[in-house]
């Protein structure tokens, strides 16, 4: 595949080889990528190179199959300089990441479990983020390792589908600065799915039990965030879903869940650089579990020439945990803004909805739309110390408003299609939030499928994105005020399968 806006080229080959009861996989493919172009001009050092590859083999028998995979994920890309902000000549960014895993499946006659899974999994990962060819801002390592287990069974009571499993993880952080502490996260998890149908009334109940360790290398009672010290959280998280056929094509639906998210190591111990987001950024020791109430409603549609979808969703949170950006420059990095971890009471509601309809037995009309609000609760010294209108802000970092509507043409073995994607302006804003733009693009795409001698089926395709070459910003982007996206992207790609 090649691209215009970024003179980018990448490669791909995915080939598998049976022999005899074991099957043999391999996937590699390469990213290469220049500066990109923009309406304003090239931005600078934002090339990227990448390599993504993998190997593995299965050996497949009656009673299931069990496989052993190795990857591994290589990619170097710089972030564009911001010399107002101190980064005259960008960030650069390496990471490295090596993984073995293995999975088996085994299935069973006349007991109660139908089928049994399991996995087992290493990775290591690697992170570096360069102020400069000598000058390493950010560096850490992380080794982790995973289980899995879980179990198929048959119909029993009222269910006549679910799942038991277990699951744990391991994970070792080792940051690499005078400022962060190395820590370890234990997690496990017990958990159970099960189905029942009762007419045209589909049941889905979810239930896990989950248990986390946080475990900092040493404790430091006097340090600059907090009470550094070892944390547990315990939890039980729920959901039911139930969905009622009404006939004709159309169900509706509505799901419960009650969520729990222990604070990740670094929404604990974090108080380090993280250059290539522009944030100095600083955990909470203190913190305590993320819970949610979360609701949804839909409808859905489904005939032979039309598909639609339609969902409204409600989740409420006691202690929502997000970095929230201080204003205040950091004292050792003065280019860099403080992002404090904190939790607040929040909410997070919206709209999302789709269509497709066969308008001929050759013409397509798509159209997708997505709405999200968010807020949360202003706390009592905000009220005092600043300025609020009301008891709630917005959150940062929710997208606004956006749709995308295309129509798209086959013929026999020739495609071709338009959309056009809006984004709305965004000035729901949180503190220290900017303003972002709304944009129009325009897209195109044409695609031509042949068939040769040795049953070789080969596909050309072309891409358009931002025909029109409009200049415009990404509002979840922390740097979307540094540069915009890119400009105008003409890409060919041809694969071939045999």
């Amino acid at each position: 595949q090649g691209a215009s806006v970024n003179t980018g080229i990448s490669a791909a080959g995915m080939v598998s080889i049976p022999k005899d009861d074991f099957v043999f996989n391999m996937d590699v493919n390469g990213r290469y990528g220049d500066n990109y172009n923009s309406p304003q001009g090239t931005i600078e050092n934002s090339g990227y190179l990448t390599t993504n590859n993998a190997v593995g083999v299965s050996y497949i028998r009656p009673w299931g199959y069990s496989g052993l995979a190795a990857s591994t994920f290589i990619s170097n890309y710089g972030i564009p300089p911001d010399p107002e902000g101190g980064h005259a000549n960008g960030v650069d960014v390496e990471m490295q990441k090596y993984q073995v895993e293995s999975r088996s499946e085994f299935l069973i006659n006349d007991n109660f479990f139908k089928m049994v899974e399991g996995g087992l999994s290493y990775r290591y990962y690697h992170h570096r983020e360069f102020e400069s060819a000598e000058i390493i801002g950010t560096e850490y390592t992380q080794n982790s390792a995973n289980l899995n287990l879980k179990g198929i069974h048959r119909d029993f009571w009222v269910f006549n589908d679910g799942v038991v499993g277990i699951w744990g993880e391991f994970q070792d952080y080792q940051v690499l600065d005078r400022f962060n502490i190395n820590a370890n996260n234990y997690s496990a998890s017990a958990f159970t799915i099960q189905e029942a149908d009762f007419g045209p009334l589909h049941i889905e109940i979810g239930a896990r039990f989950d248990a986390v360790l946080a475990k900092p290398d040493r404790e430091n009672p006097d340090s600059r965030i907090g009470h550094i010290r070892q944390r547990e959280f315990y939890s039980l998280a729920s959901s039911a879903t139930a969905i009622y056929n009404l006939g004709a094509g159309f169900s509706v639906g509505s799901t419960f869940l009650h969520s729990f998210r222990a604070p990740s190591i670094e929404e604990l111990y974090s108080q380090g650089p993280h250059i290539a987001a522009y944030s100095f950024e600083i955990g909470n020791p203190d913190l305590d579990p993320e819970r949610g109430l979360g609701k949804e409603l839909f409808v859905r549609y489904r005939r032979t020439n039309t598909n639609f979808e339609l969902t409204g969703y409600h989740n409420g949170f006691d202690n929502y945990i997000y970095p929230r950006n201080t204003g205040r420059q950091n004292i050792f990095f003065p280019r860099l803004n403080d992002y404090q971890y904190e939790s607040v009471g929040a909410e997070i509601y919206g709209l999302e909805g789709m269509v497709e309809f066969q308008l001929t037995s050759s013409l397509t009309f798509n159209s997708s739309a997505s709405l999200t609000i968010g807020r949360r609760d202003v706390t009592d010294e905000e009220m005092e110390t600043e300025d609020f209108d009301s008891d709630t802000t917005p959150l940062p970092m929710i997208p606004p408003f956006s749709f995308k509507t295309g129509l798209n043409y086959v013929k026999g073995p020739f495609q071709i299609g338009a959309n056009v994607r809006h984004s709305f302006k965004q000035d729901r804003l949180a503190e220290f939030e900017s303003v972002t733009d709304a944009y129009t693009l325009l897209g195109a795409n044409a695609e031509y499928r042949l068939t040769s001698s040795g049953d070789y089926l080969h596909t050309f395709s072309i891409q358009a994105n931002n025909i029109l070459d409009d200049t415009y910003q990404n509002h979840l982007s922390r740097l979307k005020d540094i540069f915009p996206e890119p400009g105008r992207n003409i890409s060919l790609l041809y694969r071939l399968y045999f």
